[in-house]
């Protein structure tokens, strides 16, 4: 009998403890949840990429935007138009829009396609002032056997042709410029000496911006 007990005490025991930690796991998983209060000086935007893959609960957009939001960021990047409403039901922004206007393979580095390039690029910008985007990224493309002068000649030609536009919309281009396509340094200082306003233009994409 005196076993029996013991059993029954050690099993007693076991579900006690069992059920001690699920409620610990509840708290600690409620904890988990509570809102984060920022200062609001740093506006930090996101990657999706940053929940990993196939990461439980955090695998939708939908669910992604939720964490972020109680993580207290302000937005996603690279977001495509037709998901902007979901970011906006947790209070996010869209601040950098996906190069839709071309496809990387080819780029504003191909001169003969610059006119058909700056009317999607035109119809892009619009899509981003009515949803409240104020950054495009876009890519110089593969030269294809083009030199790296003739290549960085081209940028600066297309990107003098849109610069007004983007100006009068309050859009900053941001350009990434693949090492193999034209020196980034080489870039940078072109097209802040090309425009205007070196401002509309960013040679690099950035996630944190200051407010």
């Amino acid at each position: 009998m005196k076993y029996i007990r013991t059993r029954r005490e050690f099993l007693t025991t076991v579900v006690v403890t069992g059920a001690a930690a699920c409620a610990s796991g509840a708290v600690h998983a409620q904890t988990a949840r509570t809102p984060i209060t920022r200062k609001g000086r740093i506006k930090q935007s996101l990657f999706r990429t940053v929940f990993g893959q196939d990461t439980p609960g955090l695998t939708t957009l939908d669910e992604q935007c939720r964490e972020a939001a109680r993580l207290g960021a302000h937005g996603f990047e690279l977001i495509a138009p037709p998901d902007w409403p979901t970011l906006k039901k947790y209070g996010l922004v869209p601040t950098m829009a996906p190069m839709s206007f071309t496809a990387i393979p080819d780029g504003i580095v191909h001169k003969e396609q610059h006119d058909a390039l700056e009317k999607a690029l035109r119809a892009e910008v619009d899509v981003c002032v009515a949803g409240g985007c104020e950054k495009i990224i876009t890519f110089a493309g593969q030269r294809k056997g083009m030199s790296y002068d003739e290549g960085l000649d081209n940028c600066e030609v297309f990107l003098k042709r849109v610069k007004g536009y983007l100006e009068d919309k309050s859009i900053t281009c941001v350009s990434r410029i693949p090492t193999a396509s034209i020196p980034t340094t080489c870039w940078a200082g072109r097209i802040s000496c090309a425009t205007t306003h070196p401002g509309d233009f960013n040679s690099a994409s950035a996630s944190t911006h200051h407010a």
